[in-house]
């Protein structure tokens, strides 16, 4: 009841406590339960949260062995709930035969022509998924969930016209409901075509308001309200005031907004009804309230406050953080010792600094300062050169060196002549 009734957290929270039960127990949960509790809390979910929970779930429930306990319309829903999973999951194979399980068992139901152009469609077979419904719909005309499904399957491919003859096809009664009335009036209204919208509000306020229709007087006050509203956003206010008039007669005459609404609709065409329900507003009453004190009376600052205050504030904020750090206590850590301690030979004490990191040890630090004094300064291969380090000493022998050289080749050059 929770859930048609649009309370799904608290529905889940009830489902949970069922689940939850421990077997065993004197007040044992009947099988059957647990498997509609199963299913319900799968439906709950959002698409693609908990996918591998919401199959583990929908498992439970449908067991061979609760086949003959459940009712069909529950085996159906649950085998068209697991069917969906397994698209979700992207296991095509498996939703086919579970598709075909239940054709066998339910050959003209609806079900069964929507989950197979839910797989067609999760293939990307759209126009298989289309044909699969117009098939169904040739063979069983006005079907009022295979038609929903028809007119979604254009609209999401930006059809609106065949949209909007589906919708058309349906029966008045579920053609006047408020979600699918509100569907057909935004897709006349993408095709441009205010008039179908009108028309489409009139039908249903008609019917809405007639002795045929026993609506509850929660439906009766969305019907209006939407009817009200729409009709002000197509600019007819002869509409508008019709239905808001009914409201005000069948539902709550002490609204003021839908009074006023009614007065703003009736002052474009019939200024003198309009006047007469200006009346029934109640304006309050400043009777008690002196005009020439009011006149003598300071005005008071609405403005934004004082750079003197804001500073003042920002002043109290730091004082209050400052406070809050003041406050902060540090973490005693637990002293943890060497493994094999023995508290009554404890031995030398360990060294304070074992958990540091060695280069940040003072032991380590005086050991680097001594290798320090023996280290080179300066870039690698670096060393301390004098300038004449690699030059002869003396007199240059450059001329002499080279005398020789020239009195070799004259040599040479005579050998060469007293052979030939």
């Amino acid at each position: 009841v929770l859930q048609r009734r649009g309370q799904t957290d608290e529905a889940m929270e009830l489902y949970q406590r069922v689940l939850k039960q421990p077997q065993g127990q004197a007040n044992e949960v009947d099988v059957t339960v647990l498997a509609v509790a199963c299913n319900n809390v799968v439906s709950l979910r959002s698409e693609g949260k908990s996918l591998f929970d919401s199959l583990k779930r929908i498992n439970v429930a449908s067991k061979e062995s609760l086949e003959h306990k459940l009712t069909r319309k529950q085996m159906i829903e649950i085998t068209v709930n697991k069917c969906l999973l397994l698209l979700q999951a992207r296991r095509f194979d498996e939703a086919k035969r579970e598709l075909q399980r239940l054709r066998e068992s339910n050959p003209d139901h609806p079900r069964v022509a929507i989950v197979q152009a839910a797989i067609a469609y999760a293939e990307k077979k759209t126009k298989a998924c289309e044909d699969c419904l117009q098939a169904y719909l040739a063979e069983h005309p006005g079907n009022e969930e295979v038609l929903l499904c028809l007119s979604q399957l254009h609209a999401h491919h930006n059809r609106h016209e065949k949209s909007a003859e589906a919708l058309a096809q349906l029966p008045v009664i579920r053609r006047v409901q408020p979600r699918n009335l509100e569907a057909s009036v935004a897709l006349h209204l993408r095709q441009k075509s205010p008039e179908k919208a009108i028309a489409s509000l009139r039908e249903a306020l008609d019917f809405w308001t007639s002795e045929e229709a026993a609506a509850d007087e929660e439906t009766l006050a969305t019907v209006l309200r939407m009817v009200a509203r729409l009709a002000q956003q197509l600019k007819d206010g002869a509409l508008a005031a019709q239905a808001l008039q009914l409201y005000l007669e069948k539902v709550d005459g002490g609204d003021v907004e839908a009074l006023c609404g009614l007065v703003q609709a009736l002052s474009g065409t019939d200024v003198e009804r309009a006047e007469q329900y200006a009346q029934r507003l109640r304006v309050s009453s400043y009777d008690h309230l002196d005009a020439e004190e009011l006149e003598m009376a300071a005005i008071p600052k609405l403005g934004p406050p004082s750079k003197r205050r804001a500073q003042e504030t920002a002043e109290e904020g730091k004082e209050g953080e400052e406070k809050k750090e003041k406050v902060k206590k540090k973490k005693k850590r637990k002293i943890r010792l060497p493994k094999n301690y023995d508290p009554e030979n404890p031995g030398p004490p360990p060294d304070p600094e074992r958990w540091l990191p060695k280069h940040e040890r003072a032991e380590y630090k005086k050991q680097m300062r001594k290798r320090d004094k023996n280290f080179l300064r300066g870039p690698q291969g670096a060393m301390v050169v004098e300038e004449n380090a690699f030059r002869k000493q003396g007199p240059s022998t450059a001329q002499v060196e080279v005398s020789r050289d020239g009195e070799a080749r004259r040599k040479q050059g005579r050998k060469k002549q007293g052979k030939k």
